[in-house]
Formats: structure tokens, sequence, C-alpha cells
């Protein structure tokens, strides 16, 4: 930790504590980087050139003890269903990393500031907490308002080999639809708990300015900066005459097409019979007995 950390903690009045986050995407895309605003700083922050953007989120646990390795847990706002549109696209991030820089707002680059003139001192991006990696470990709520994560140490880990795969025996693992393990490019077929659509007809990539049926399906497709082996094609079944909302927001309007993750989610999709070899099935029925 910088000596300008230390005068600052111990000053009478320091500047207001900034927690910046940032999520490493493993080379998918950039960074997503964020801040909860703390201290009323509710805009976008500028620090050391990058942009951290607003996002209202809640913290707890990162705190250390004696007894055992922190699991904090961190909830973001969903009401406008942007992460779980992400977690859908990253399979919830379970293991991917985020670090957690804190910073005094004296150091934030001048951009932040009115007339890009910082009134408490020169930003310097070398003046920080040390910084605090984590692993997403799992996913613990996910509904209309909110998503939280249970986040855990990389000390935990530090036996774990990479490139490694899980040995689970009844959970495929890989990225429905992706091209990579999966591979399935049909029409919908069911929920995540295998209840089967009735089709109408493909109405192709959903557009906002057109009413759908019940059975019509749409696409919606990837944006550009996404790789399409870990963000492939999603698609919606309609639910109710008349629908003109969008499906990431309307889950009453439209039902995803989803895979259960088990072998008869991926019979469905690949061959009903019970002898059909073959599937695609990302997990090991096999290591059930162990």
């Amino acid at each position: 930790m910088k000596q300008q950390i230390h005068d600052e903690i111990f000053k009478n009045q320091p500047s207001a504590l900034i927690s910046l986050f940032s999520l490493d995407l493993k080379d998918v895309s950039k960074a997503y980087r964020f801040h909860a605003g703390e201290n009323g700083y509710t805009k976008d922050i500028i620090w050391n050139a990058e942009t951290y953007y607003y996002i209202p989120i809640s913290m707890q646990g990162f705190d250390y003890s004696t007894d055992s390795m922190p699991r904090p847990k961190i909830v973001f706002d969903n009401t406008d269903a942007f992460m779980s549109l992400k977690t859908r696209y990253f399979e919830n991030f379970i293991g991917y990393n985020i670090y957690r820089i804190r910073t005094f707002a004296k150091y934030l680059d001048k951009e932040n500031f009115p007339n890009n003139t910082n009134p408490f001192g020169t930003a310097d991006p070398t003046a920080h907490y040390p910084q605090e990696k984590f692993i997403i470990n799992k996913k613990t709520t996910e509904n209309q308002n909110i998503v939280e994560f249970e986040l855990s140490s990389p000390l935990e880990h530090e036996e774990a080999e990479i490139p490694n795969r899980k040995i689970v025996y009844n959970v495929c693992q890989w990225t429905y639809r992706s091209p990579i393990g999966c591979g399935y490019v049909g029409a919908p077929m069911a929920d995540s708990r295998d209840n089967k659509f009735s089709l109408g007809a493909n109405q192709g990539a959903w557009n906002s300015s057109s009413t759908y049926s019940s059975g019509d399906w749409v696409k919606l497709s990837p944006v550009a900066s996404e790789n399409p082996a870990t963000a492939p094609d999603r698609y919606f079944v309609c639910q109710k005459n008349g629908t003109t909302s969008s499906p990431l927001i309307d889950r009453s309007g439209w039902m995803a097409d989803a895979c259960s993750k088990n072998i008869s989610g991926c019979r469905f999709r690949f061959g009903l019979n019970e002898g059909v070899e073959g599937i695609p099935f990302g997990a090991f029925p096999g290591t059930e007995k162990y």
C-alpha cells in the first residue's frame, strides 16, 4: 500500500472512499467495470483512464477474519433484466474472477470533476489499497429485482489445475446452442424444466415494432463484440396473442428456449429413443456411483 493511502486514512477529514470492481470475462470481450455508488457517487467514474459504470449493488462479507476466508456476497439490481441477460451469456459467471480496488476520491481522474479540475488533489492511479481478487462461486438468487452471487477467495482453489473440467454425472456443462460441445441449431424445443413447446410460426429476429401471436418464436442474436461460442443465439416462444414486449423483460409473454442440462433435455433435441448413441451430453453419467 502506498504512503499516500496511509496518509489519507489518518487525516481528520479524508476524502470519500470508493470501491471499484472489474469482472474478468476471460478474453471473450472487455471486462465489466462498475462501482456501487458509495458515498453519493452515482455517476460513472473514470479511474486510470478506464470507465467504471454505476450499477446499484450492495455488498457484504468482504472482511477477513482469523477463523475463515471471506465468502462475500454481491447483489446487483436486475430491474432492467441486464444481469439476467449476462448470466445466460456467461453461464452465471461461475468461476470468473472479480477484482475490487479501493481508493479515495482525491485520486480519481480529473474528468470526474467540474471543469476537469480535481478539488481534492492530484489523480494517482497507483494510490489504492491492495487489489483484492475473488472468484464467483455460485449464483444464489435471481428474480426480476436482483441477482445475487457468492464469491470465494482464490486461496480456496489453490490446488485446482487448469485446464480442467468438473466431473459431474448429471448436469451438462456445455453452453446451450454453442458450436463448442452442444451444437444444437434446431427450433425451440422446451423450457429449462423440459416442458415442450407448441410452436407456431418462425418470425425470425425479434422486432420491437411487431406484434406476435401465441406460439410464434423469435431469435435474439448476441451483439457484435460477443463471442458466439459463449453467447450463441437465443430463442423465445410467445405465450399470448398481441404481444409486443421484449422477450428479455416480459417473462409472462415469452418463454425462453432453454436446456434442462440433463439427459432428457439432450434427448429431446438429438433423439428420443433410449438406444440413441452419440448425444453430446456434457457430463459423465458413468461416474454416478462414485
